[in-house]
C-alpha cells in the first residue's frame, strides 16, 4: 500500500526559480556537493558569496570514478515577460465587469466602460509569536481580514453596450466546483491573453492585455475618427498629476499608481509609424489625449501602460498545507485561500493560471484549493477551488492509484459539493467558532485526475466540530484519515476500538472505502482531556498507525511503553487494525512538559519516523543527535520500530529559541528529510559550508534538512524578515524534496529570477509557497553491448548531459552530448557509441 498521503515521485520544478505568483510562491533550491544547499539563480546576496558556477553532478567515466565536482548557485536570469490571463468574471464581480485578470500585485476587472483595480491594504507582515501548545494545523490556521482599495480607470462617456471579444487563447483550463449542484459548476474555462471591446466610442475600440503582468489598454481609432471623444477618469484616487516624463501619477491611499507616457502609432506594410501623443489634464478632472500630425486615412493606436509601483499582492490569507507528487513528476498542492484575487495567476509560462476566489465571508472565510503543477513546474495544468458559500480548508492530500487526488480538511459550507451515494450528505454540527453562524464538518473528496469534477465526496462528522488533518490512500483506493472531533455521536462500525468520546476533544481514525460511500472501520482515540491525531501512515498486516498529542491522563494503554502521561501533553501513538478498528497498541511518549507528534511517515525499511515539538527538559532520548533541550520549544525526532510499538531513536533538535518540525519523509538511503520553522540563530547541521543561509534571516525562518542513518545532519534556513514556515514535504524517487508552506516576509523572502513572473510578496496576511530542493544526482557510465550507457536517477529533467575528453590539461572542454534521453526504470538514460569509453561526463542545470 502507498505511504502516507500517497506514494510520491516528482519533478515539481525542473528548472530552478520562482514558479508562481500572487499568493503562491514557488521556489527551487538546488543542493550542491555532499548535501550542501544552494539556491539556483538567487538574488544579489547569493551572488556576492562567490557561488557563480553552474549546478553540476559529480563527473563520471566508464570503469572509473571521477573526482567530485563542486556545485553552487548559478547566476541571475532576467525576468520572463508574461501576459495577463483574462477569464470571464463570476458571481460577486463589480457591476459592468466582463473579464478579470491578476496583475503584479493587484486584481483587474475590465469592461466596456473601463478597468477596476483591486489593491490590497494589508501588508502581510504580521507574524504571530510562536504559538503555545496545542499547535497542530487546525489551531495554527487563523482567518485574517484584508480590506481592498479600489481604483477605477473609467472611459468617460463610453457605451455600456460595447461587445467583448476574447482573443489569444492560452493553454490550460480553469475548473470551479462551487457548491453541491454540479449544474452550477464551471468546467474547462478558457483563459485569454487579450480582450477587445468593440464600439466603446463611435469608431473607437479598446483592447486590454498585459505585458510582464502590467495592464495595457490600447485605443484603436478608425480612419477619419477624432480621438477627442476618448476621456479617462480615475476613480478612487486622491490626486492626478502629470509626471516629469509625460506620464500620470495617481495618488492612492496605498501608494502611487504610475501610468506611463502614452505611445501612438499607425501600422503600414513592413512596420509602424510613430505618432506624437501626450496626456491632457482637463479642467473637469478627466484626462484626454493630444495627438500630433498623422495620416487620418489610416487607423491610429494609442497605448497607455498601467503599473503599480508599491509592494502589493494577494488580498487575503493563502497557505499551502500539503503536497503530493506522482510518478510522472507532477506535483499536487492543497491548501486554503481567502484572497478574492486567487485567480488567473500566471505561473512562469503563458499556459498557467489560478482561478477566482468566490466563496466565503470576506476576511473570515475562504476556499480550499487543489492544483496540479506540470512536470517542470512552469504551469498549473489545472487549478480547482473546492468549497461552498462559507469556510473551506484542505489540510491533506494524497494520490489514488489512478492519479486522482484525494483531499480532506474541514468545511462550514452547507452546500459543499457532495456526490450521490456519499457516506454522509449533510452537515450535523455546532456553530462555527469563526463565523458564529455556520457549522463545521470534516470532508473527504476524491477528484477526477484532470481536476474537472468529482469521483466521490462526503462529509464526515457529528454534532460537534470535526476536521481531518491527515490522510493516506491505499493501493486499493481506501482512505485512512485522522483528525480531531468534539462530537459525541460519530457513527463507527460496532467493532470500533473506542466507540465513545472520552473527553471534550478526541482524536479519531476513520477508514473509508474507495467510493467514500461506506466506513470500513473507525475509532475515537482519547481520554478525558484534549486529544488529537495529526499524522497517519500504513503499516504491515493492514495496521494503520497514527500519531498526535494528548493531555489526558487516563488513556487505555496497551502494547507496552509508558503507562502514564509524563506531564502536560504527551505524544500519542497508536496502531489500529484497518479492517475492524480494533487497537493493536496505544502509548504515551514524552517528558515533563508538552510534547507533540505532528506527522508520521514510514520509511522504505518499514520503520516509522515521528516529527514534532517538545518543551520537556527530560524527553526520553535514545541514541540522540542532541541530548538536551536547547531552548524553550525544541523540535523532536523519533524513529519507531516496524510494528510501531518500540522507540528506537529519539532526540531533541533545536537552538536557543523556538523550533518546530511539521513534516518528514524517509528516502531510499534511509535519510529523513524534515521541514519546519525556527526562531533560533543556530541549529544542528547548519553551517557556512553546507547551508544556503547559515543564520536566521527574520522573525521565523523555514527549515529544511536531512538526517542520515549515521546521525549526520545537513540543514538550511530559508526566509526573509517575516514569519516563514514549511508545513509539508514529499520526495521523488531520485531523492529530491518538495516542500509546501507559507510566507509572510514582504520583499525579503529569497526568490530566484529564472522564469519569474512575480518576484514580490503577494499580499495579505500570508502567501503560500512551494519549494524544490534538488540534490546532486549520481551519474554513472558503463559499457553495454557495443556502446556506453550514461544514466542518472529519475525524475531529474532539469539537467543537461555534457562530455569532455579525458585529458590532463585543465580546464576540461565541456560540450553537450548529442543523444536522446530515454527513461529506463527509474533512471534517465543516454546510449552512446563505444568511443565514449574514453570520455568524462557530467550533468549541468539547463539554462
Amino acid at each position: 500500500m502507498n505511504q502516507m498521503r500517497g506514494q510520491i515521485a516528482a519533478r515539481i520544478l525542473s528548472y530552478p526559480g520562482v514558479r508562481a505568483l500572487g499568493s503562491v510562491l514557488l521556489l527551487t533550491v538546488a543542493s550542491p556537493g555532499a548535501g550542501a544547499f544552494s539556491l539556483e539563480s538567487l538574488t544579489s546576496a547569493a551572488e556576492s558569496s562567490g557561488r557563480n558556477a553552474p549546478l553540476l553532478s559529480a563527473v563520471a567515466r566508464v570503469g572509473a570514478g571521477g573526482p567530485d565536482v563542486p556545485m553552487a548557485a548559478a547566476r541571475r536570469v532576467a525576468n520572463a515577460r508574461l501576459p495577463l490571463a483574462f477569464e470571464p468574471v463570476s458571481e460577486g464581480a463589480p457591476a459592468g465587469a466582463g473579464y478579470v485578470a491578476q496583475g503584479q500585485g493587484y486584481t483587474v476587472f475590465v469592461g466596456p466602460e473601463g478597468a477596476l483595480l483591486a489593491l490590497p491594504t494589508g501588508t502581510g507582515n504580521s507574524g504571530d509569536p510562536a504559538v503555545s501548545v496545542p499547535s497542530g494545523r487546525f489551531e495554527r490556521r487563523r482567518a485574517s481580514a484584508s480590506a481592498l482599495e479600489l481604483v477605477g480607470v473609467r472611459l468617460e462617456g463610453a457605451s455600456s453596450a460595447a461587445t467583448a471579444e476574447a482573443q489569444a487563447p492560452l493553454s490550460g483550463r480553469i475548473h470551479r466546483l462551487k457548491g453541491n449542484d454540479p449544474r452550477q459548476w464551471q468546467i474547462g474555462i478558457q483563459p485569454h491573453a487579450r480582450v477587445v471591446y468593440r464600439g466603446v466610442y463611435p469608431g473607437i475600440d479598446v483592447a486590454y492585455y498585459g505585458n510582464n503582468r502590467e495592464l495595457e489598454y490600447d485605443l484603436h481609432v478608425a480612419p477619419g475618427v477624432s480621438v477627442a471623444s476618448a476621456r479617462l477618469r480615475f476613480d478612487g484616487v486622491r490626486r492626478v498629476r502629470l509626471s516629469e516624463d509625460g506620464g500620470l501619477e495617481l495618488e492612492t491611499g496605498k501608494g502611487k499608481l504610475l501610468q506611463r507616457r502614452p505611445v501612438a502609432y499607425q501600422v503600414r506594410p513592413g512596420g509602424k509609424d510613430a505618432v506624437e501623443v501626450a496626456y491632457r489634464l482637463n479642467e473637469d478632472g478627466s484626462v484626454g489625449f493630444e495627438v500630433g500630425t498623422h495620416d487620418a486615412a489610416r487607423p491610429l493606436v494609442i497605448d497607455p501602460v498601467l503599473s503599480y509601483s508599491t509592494l502589493v499582492g494577494g488580498l487575503g490569507l493563502d497557505q499551502c498545507w500539503d503536497i503530493a507528487v506522482d510518478s510522472q513528476g507532477s506535483a499536487y498542492v492543497a491548501g486554503e485561500t481567502e484572497s478574492p484575487n486567487f485567480s488567473a495567476i500566471r505561473v512562469a509560462s503563458t499556459n498557467s493560471f489560478r482561478t477566482n476566489f468566490q466563496g466565503g465571508l470576506t476576511g473570515v472565510a475562504g476556499d480550499a484549493f487543489v492544483g496540479k503543477l506540470n512536470h517542470d513546474g512552469t504551469s498549473f495544468e489545472w487549478l480547482t477551488f473546492l468549497g461552498g458559500v462559507d469556510l473551506d480548508v484542505a489540510f491533506a492530500i494524497g494520490l489514488a492509484a489512478g492519479g486522482e487526488p484525494v483531499v480532506a480538511g474541514f468545511t462550514t459550507s452547507t452546500n459543499f459539493p457532495i456526490t450521490t451515494g456519499a457516506l454522509q450528505s449533510t452537515i450535523d454540527g455546532l456553530t462555527n467558532r469563526f463565523t458564529t453562524r455556520l457549522p463545521l464538518e470534516a470532508f473527504v473528496t476524491r477528484l477526477k485526475a484532470d481536476g474537472s469534477g468529482l469521483v466521490a465526496s462526503t462529509f464526515f462528522g457529528g454534532s460537534g466540530e470535526d476536521q481531518v488533518i491527515d490522510l493516506v490512500v491505499a493501493d486499493s483506493g481506501s482512505v485512512a484519515a485522522v483528525g480531531s472531533t468534539t462530537s459525541t455521536n460519530l457513527v463507527f462500525p460496532a467493532s470500533s476500538g473506542q466507540s465513545t468520546n472520552g473527553g471534550s476533544t478526541d482524536g479519531f481514525l476513520a477508514v473509508f472505502d474507495a467510493n467514500l460511500g461506506a466506513l470500513v472501520s473507525g475509532t475515537y482515540l482519547g481520554g478525558s482531556s484534549f486529544d488529537t491525531l495529526e499524522g497517519v501512515a500504513l503499516g504491515d498486516g493492514g495496521v494503520v498507525h497514527a500519531v498526535g498529542l494528548t493531555f489526558s491522563t487516563n488513556l487505555t494503554v496497551m502494547g507496552g511503553g509508558s503507562p502514564t502521561n509524563s506531564g502536560g501533553a504527551d505524544i500519542l501513538r497508536a496502531g489500529v487494525r484497518g479492517a475492524d478498528g480494533s487497537f493493536v497498541y496505544a502509548q504515551y511518549f514524552g517528558g515533563n512538559s508538552d510534547d507533540l507528534g505532528l506527522r508520521l511517515t514510514r520509511g522504505q525499511d518499514g520503520a516509522f519516523w515521528v516529527v514534532g515539538q517538545t518543551i520537556s527538559t527530560n524527553l526520553p532520548v535514545i541514541h540522540p543527535l542532541q541530548s538536551t533541550n536547547a531552548g524553550g520549544i525544541d523540535a523532536l525526532l523519533a524513529r519507531l520500530s516496524a510494528d510501531g510499538m518500540s522507540v528506537e531513536f529519539s532526540s531533541y533538535y533545536g537552538g536557543a529559541s523556538t523550533d518546530i518540525l511539521w513534516d518528514g519523509r524517509s528516502d531510499a538511503a534511509g535519510r529523513l528529510h524534515f521541514v519546519g520553522e525556527s526562531l533560533s540563530i543556530v541549529l544542528p547541521g547548519i553551517s557556512t559550508n553546507v547551508s544556503l543561509y547559515a543564520t536566521n534571516s527574520g522573525f521565523i525562518d523555514l527549515v529544511i534538512g536531512r538526517l542520515a542513518p549515521d546521525l549526520s545532519v545537513e540543514a538550511t534556513f530559508i526566509g526573509g524578515g517575516g514569519d516563514d514556515v514549511a508545513y509539508a514535504v514529499d520526495l521523488d524517487p531520485a531523492g529530491n524534496a518538495y516542500i509546501a508552506g507559507r510566507v509572510r516576509s514582504v520583499g525579503t523572502f529569497p526568490i530566484s529570477s529564472t522564469n519569474v513572473a512575480q518576484t514580490v510578496y503577494g499580499g495579505g496576511r500570508s502567501d503560500g509557497c512551494v519549494i524544490k530542493v534538488a540534490y546532486e544526482p549520481s551519474l554513472t557510465a558503463a559499457l553495454a553491448g557495443d556502446g556506453v550507457v550514461v544514466s542518472w536517477p529519475a525524475p531529474n529533467p532539469g539537467f543537461v548531459l555534457e562530455t569532455a575528453p579525458v585529458r590532463s590539461a585543465e580546464p576540461a572542454q565541456w560540450t553537450a552530448v548529442e543523444g536522446s534521453v530515454s527513461l529506463a526504470g527509474r533512471r534517465h538514460e543516454v546510449r552512446l557509441p563505444l568511443a565514449a569509453t574514453n570520455c568524462l561526463f557530467r550533468l549541468r542545470w539547463a539554462d
